[in-house]
């Protein structure tokens, strides 16, 4: 049935892998391992972060840098939430809600920076498996707020 308000039939695998591979990003950056990280996108992919000075990054050498960018903080924990795709043959667009924790300390207080953020992607169906072939970040809103770390 078409018309106003369907939904168009779902390739359900391509969207489990597609969704997987949002998850796996998460883990991958609240886990600081680059090599997980990089193997998610394809060879010639771009990752732009938002920012006064917005990062562009392109090419799996230099998305490494995510994860040195991280490292700054004590802990990240991203909640991926709901997800959106369009699958086209090997390719594929979405859009991904997350809620990103970065906690930090200021002084002698720890301080949850959450990133309320939606992913723009392209994905690209590779030898692989389906991988980005462009992440755009875009960060509706940031909230701050103090937190307590578990006793040492």
């Amino acid at each position: 049935m078409t018309g106003p308000g369907s939904v168009p039939a779902m390739n359900t695998e391509a969207h489990a892998e597609l969704a997987r591979l949002a998850a796996e990003y998460a883990a991958a950056v609240d886990g600081r391992d680059a090599e997980a990280f990089v193997a998610l996108f394809a060879a010639d992919a771009t990752l732009t972060v938002p920012g006064p000075e917005p990062w562009i990054l392109t090419g799996r050498d230099e998305l490494r840098a995510i994860i040195d960018g991280v490292a700054g903080f004590v802990a990240t924990l991203h909640f991926v939430g709901q997800s959106t795709y369009r699958i086209d043959g090997d390719d594929a667009t979405g859009e991904v809600a997350c809620l990103a924790h970065h906690l930090s300390m200021r002084g002698a207080q720890a301080v949850d920076q959450v990133w309320v953020i939606r992913y723009h992607d392209a994905y690209r169906h590779t030898d692989e498996g389906w991988r980005f072939a462009r992440r755009d970040i875009e960060l509706l809103w940031t909230e701050d707020h103090p937190a307590e770390l578990p006793p040492t």
